[in-house]
This record gives C-alpha cells, structure tokens and sequence, in this order.
C-alpha cells in the first residue's frame, strides 16, 4: 500500500511538471528602454504656436516599465518635457533655426539617449 502511494505521488510530480517548459525562463534582469528612431527627428515647430509632442509614441520599454524623459541639456530656456512624456514649449521668433540636443528615456533603472533634431520655423 505505501509503495502504491509513493508511486503515485511521484507519478503526480511528474505529470504536474508535464505543462511546464522549464527551457523558458524569464529574464529576471532589467532591460533598457528602446528608442524607435535614432537619431529622432521631431516635427517641424512654427513660431508663435504651442508645440506639443508625446515621446511615448517613440519609445517602448521590454519589461512594460513606466518610462519618464529628461532634457539634460535643453536646446532653450522653454523648452520642458512633462511628467506624462510630452515636449512642451512656445517658440518665440527670436527661436528661429535648427537644433540638436539629447533626450533620455529613463525607466527607473536604465537610461538609454536620443539625439533630437528640431527645426523652428515661420511656417507662413
């Protein structure tokens, strides 16, 4: 009798582990956020308009992590990125011309950088 029941709890064990494919591990490590074009080139800002543009749609993060985004050294003075992702600012006309500064996505952990190419124009 106990002979029958060790046989079929090791039967249960192995039958248990049947479904699981223990080849398939998850990665328990963090993994950097990805930018979807790099260099980024952001559109076209006209002069005396909010301008408005969401970095979420250009990024994504491997482990679903909630990304934040940071200007560490901002192309002017206005220019802000918010806490929901959006470059934020109001281009004054003395603006005018092309520029090229990095943005960095941050996940909590890792930081992975862009470099952003904007141009501020008339847009008569």
């Amino acid at each position: 009798m106990l002979r029958n029941l060790s046989l079929a709890f090791c039967l249960a064990l192995v039958l248990g582990a049947c479904g699981k494919d223990l080849g398939e591990k998850k990665n328990p490590l963090n993994r950097a956020p990805i930018w979807k074009a790099n260099p980024l080139y952001l559109p076209i800002a006209c002069i005396w308009k909010n301008y408005e543009f969401n970095l979420n749609l250009r990024t994504s993060d491997p482990d679903g992590d909630t990304l934040r985004f940071e200007l560490p050294a901002p192309p002017f003075s206005d220019v802000s990125v918010t806490e929901r992702g959006t470059i934020e600012f109001f281009p004054a006309e003395f603006l005018l011309g092309d520029y090229v500064f990095e943005i960095v996505a941050f996940d909590g952990a890792l930081r992975t950088s862009t470099k952003a190419h904007l141009r501020v124009d008339e847009c008569r």
